[in-house]
């Protein structure tokens, strides 16, 4: 997938991801569910749709020409710092590519931010009923708290796959482009 259909495809799951998401509001008239926590997964899943749109407009856009430079920059020590081992094995793997390979660059960056996008959806909702959360929000919802649950899993994970996705679009993004002084092409 080259970096336009990339972009391109982000654009389209936000769409999907958005369209989604306003019918699962049509759930919170259900007895089962937690109710807020159903909410949450609501307001999540536009937001992160709003994100897909985002980081797929600026792909399609030529935003991020690098999409994950070869050399390793100060984000990917940021992120080497939050997420801990896993990065330094995604990101040897990734910079082993060639300069020019930024299309499986970009389709990496596709499936990590719209992958994540879809389970955060799923989890969130399969959290409301079984009424389970991360201790914050089991305390303002009244759910049961459960922090190594497989729904905290799953919603870490797709947290860390949507962050690692949004961390090696913005390594790539031209530094003269955020002042206003990029070329035209």
């Amino acid at each position: 997938m080259s970096i336009a259909s990339s972009g391109q495809a982000l654009c389209v799951h936000g769409a999907l991801l958005w369209a989604a998401t306003a019918w699962s509001g049509f759930l919170m008239v259900l007895d089962g569910p937690n109710p807020k926590l159903l909410l949450v997964a609501h307001q999540k899943g536009f937001l992160h749709s709003f994100s897909l749109f985002g980081f797929g407009a600026a792909l399609y856009m030529g935003c991020f020409p690098n999409t994950t430079p070869t050399k390793v920059s100060i984000l990917h020590c940021i992120a080497l710092h939050c997420v801990g081992g896993a990065w330094s094995v995604i990101s040897q793997q990734l910079t082993s590519y060639s300069h020019h390979n930024t299309d499986r660059k970009a389709n990496t960056c596709f499936w990590l931010l719209a992958g994540g996008a879809w389970v955060s959806l799923v989890g969130d909702t399969w959290a409301a009923f079984l009424n389970e959360s991360l201790p914050l929000g089991a305390e303002k919802t009244g759910a049961t708290p459960n922090p190594d649950g497989l729904c905290a899993t799953v919603l870490k994970l797709s947290a860390m796959a949507m962050g690692i996705g949004s961390v090696m679009l913005c390594a790539g993004v031209n530094a003269a482009g955020l002042l206003g002084k990029a070329k035209a092409k």
